[in-house]
């Protein structure tokens, strides 16, 4: 069972704090169990209907980062069929409870090192390809603010200062690495973690802050005012890939390592700031943006330079990237039937490379007006239980025949007997989804992918000459 939250428009702020939890899949049925009658050309009949088919680039996906989502940061420069990306991160950091966060007389205070660690989850692209991560500050005029939602695809932040880089292979990330804490005597093994050096500059910078009337360490917003925040940058257009951090994981800190004299005795002490989403009860948070941009080129692009010409193949690139547009005219003079299984068959096709872009677990259909404004629910056949829909009844998965299959039996019916209206289909990979559905009478939150921009794949389309997208019917006459 696929989760989705059902939401109102006017909670849907609130409600994107847990959009992390919307992954669980149960798959108790295969597609395709229905019990059908058998099809014996006297009273069931069997046909296929051809679809017609059109690439579209995602241009207007809204999609926003919620409080607890992890983080893609890095750069894809050689994909073949779909082109470049770039994952950026922005992110705020702060204190549970403020006050001089050092030990000691400010003067007798000695900055040896400053690390940014960053929690490890996944990746996505070539494990083997070298990333080089840089670390900025992102600028007080900036504008960014930690209690807004940001889209995946808003421009880039200006950033200021470079205080650190590092460049390193994806699959070392697992590595575990030997972290010595000031103060404790044993020197731990941590893994799954990036670490980034950064310049002293910044602890120094942060040292020297106070908790004056108007000092940074008064409190929360005196601190941001101070300190917007941190950006992480793929910064040398290098790289295969993507890897993924949780920045609401303890584990992602900045630590300033120090010397300071306690008691006329030179210690050696450290200090972390968090990238804490609430802190509660004093009810300030830290706020994050994952700005990614992509680029096409090869055959995605290609493909866009005739959005009007119905296509061969679709270029489906998981949100923020593409989608295709599916119409299936030859419903509209379908004559009054009974439906008793409408299977909309998506041939998947190879592709360069897929071996190490791989393609999305998951697709997702709906529906669209004819201004591509209006997004909404095939509400007569996908089926929404206390927190999911039903993939094994809707479709949607990646079958072990190379085929994404929908079954949209009474969405089919409902146009050849009830003459509702035959819209345009939209096939896509998101990563999540706000639509209308009728059956609630309101709009739904509807999450599809694990992960944003992972997962890319080559479909049929209605013109491919050997094994084209299609509508499979089995009906009888009235």
């Amino acid at each position: 069972m696929k989760k989705f939250n059902l939401i109102a428009l006017s909670v849907i702020a609130s409600l994107i704090l847990i959009f992390s939890s919307c992954k669980k899949i149960n798959e108790a049925t295969e597609l395709g169990g229905d019990l059908l009658p058998p099809i014996d050309n006297i009273n069931t009949f069997e046909t296929f209907l051809p679809v017609e088919t059109f690439n579209r680039s995602h241009i207007n996906d809204t999609t926003t980062i919620g409080f607890y989502d992890n983080v893609a940061i890095g750069h894809i420069e050689s994909d073949p069929v779909f082109g470049k990306t770039t994952a950026d991160a922005y992110f705020s950091i702060g204190r549970p409870f403020y006050g001089y966060p050092f030990v000691g007389k400010k003067d007798s205070i000695t900055i040896d090192s400053v690390r940014l660690a960053l929690a490890y989850e996944s990746n996505y692209g070539d494990t083997n390809s070298l990333l080089t991560y840089s670390v900025h500050e992102i600028a007080p005029t900036a504008g960014f603010k930690e209690d807004t939602f940001y889209s995946y695809t808003r421009p880039p932040f200006a950033v200021v200062n470079n205080f650190g880089s590092k460049t390193f292979a994806i699959r070392n990330l697992k590595d575990s690495v030997f972290v010595f804490t000031p103060g404790d005597t044993i020197t731990r093994k941590q893994g799954n973690i990036l670490r980034i050096p950064i310049d002293n500059s910044l602890g120094v910078r942060l040292k020297n802050y106070d908790t004056t009337a108007n000092g940074a360490y008064k409190n929360d917003s005196l601190f941001k005012s101070n300190f917007k925040g941190l950006a992480v940058r793929s910064s040398d257009n290098s790289g295969n890939g993507l890897a993924y951090f949780n920045l609401s994981d303890p584990r992602t800190k900045l630590i300033i390592y120090y010397k300071s004299k306690i008691n006329g005795v030179d210690s050696s002490l450290s200090t972390e700031f968090y990238h804490i989403p609430f802190v509660v009860p004093v009810g300030f948070r830290n706020g994050q943006a994952n700005i990614i941009q992509r680029m096409p080129a090869g055959d995605w692009a290609a493909a866009l330079n005739s959005p009007n010409t119905p296509s061969e193949n679709l270029y489906i690139q998981s949100s923020p990237g593409s989608l295709g547009k599916i119409r299936i005219p030859a419903l509209d003079t379908f004559s009054n039937k009974v439906i008793h299984r409408a299977e909309l068959i998506i041939p998947k096709l190879n592709s360069a490379l897929e071996n190490t872009f791989a393609p999305p677990q998951y697709l997702f259909l709906d529906r669209i007006n004819q201004q591509d404004k209006v997004a909404a629910t095939l509400h007569n056949d996908i089926f929404f239980g206390q927190s999911s829909y039903d993939v094994a009844r809707f479709g949607g998965l990646l079958k072990l025949g190379n085929t994404y299959n929908f079954v949209i039996t009474r969405h089919v019916q409902g146009i050849v007997t009830r003459k509702e209206s035959n819209d345009t289909l939209r096939l896509h990979a998101p990563y999540r989804v706000i639509l209308f559905d009728k059956n609630f009478n309101q709009r739904q939150l509807v999450s599809v992918i694990d992960e944003i921009a992972k997962g890319r794949v080559v479909v049929a389309g209605g013109s491919h000459p050997v094994t084209p997208m299609r509508l499979r019917l089995v009906y009888s006459n009235l």
